[in-house]
């Protein structure tokens, strides 16, 4: 079990870059980030479809 408000206070407010954020474990990673709410996330991937895919889903999850 993690602790996750070590994790909180690291990225809240951070400035976050996810590399290889439209994989599989990549865009999990991006997720739970997100709900940390970090001042801005920046994914990078190989991928255009995979990063198109996770954008269209934080756009839904982010305020």
């Amino acid at each position: 079990h993690l602790c996750i408000e070590p994790v909180r206070n690291l990225l809240s407010g951070a400035n976050v870059l996810v590399s290889g954020g439209g994989g599989t474990i990549g865009s999990e990673l991006t997720r739970q980030v997100a709900r940390l709410e970090p001042a801005s996330i920046t994914v990078f991937d190989a991928s255009e479809y995979n990063l198109y895919s996770i954008d269209m889903e934080l756009a839904g999850m982010l305020p």
